[in-house]
């Protein structure tokens, strides 16, 4: 393995645990079951969500990107109807990609179709729509890998509201900031 791609590994592997670690009290779940991954871009998130609550993990993207876990082998789909049965799945994790869709109510609505249990969605905290500039600079930073990229940013509001809309209800809400080269602010949230 190059050192440019043992690098990039490294980093996704220690983003990865430092987000799992963050949202660690938004999972528990029962150990054995299965988790659609939602959006699962390069993977290492889900992997150690997936590794650390001993549930089966299957990954869902638009296309499988450069810099992929090792152990991880996304599903393709397109961006429509997920290519999984009613109820397949135990739980459901969606990672910073609902802002990247082009329908993120839509997108909800195929895990929440798919998924018999909780979902836990990840978002980037927004306080207004006059951080959106930052947001999109931080976004084509640290998705470089990406050929085309969706920016559809919505607030803290916004996003509970696609939540009540869809039945969806807050179990829990968090808040937590990651990175330190260039601190990024987020939002998790387990719904039922």
């Amino acid at each position: 393995m190059g050192f440019l791609r043992k690098r990039i590994f490294q980093i996704a592997e220690n983003r990865g645990k430092e987000i799992a670690d963050k949202t660690a009290n938004l999972f528990d779940w029962t150990a054995g079951g299965t988790v659609l991954d939602f959006g699962a871009g390069i993977g290492w998130l889900g992997y150690e969500i997936a590794v650390r609550q001993d549930l089966e993990l299957f990954a869902v993207d638009i296309k499988c990107y450069p810099f992929t876990h090792p152990n991880v082998k996304p599903r393709i789909y397109d961006e429509g109807h997920l290519p999984y049965d009613d109820g397949e799945f135990d739980h459901a994790i969606v990672a910073f990609s609902l802002h990247h869709t082009k329908n993120a109510e839509g997108a909800l609505r195929e895990v929440q179709r798919v998924t018999r249990g909780e979902i836990v969605v990840l978002e980037d905290r927004l306080k207004s729509k006059k951080e959106v500039p930052f947001e999109v600079v931080k976004d084509v930073l640290a998705n470089c890998f990406l050929d085309r990229i969706t920016f559809e940013y919505k607030t803290e509001q916004e996003w509970e509201n696609i939540f009540e809309s869809l039945g969806l209800r807050i179990k829990n809400k968090i808040t937590f900031s990651t990175g330190s080269l260039l601190p990024m602010r987020h939002y998790g949230w387990l719904l039922q």
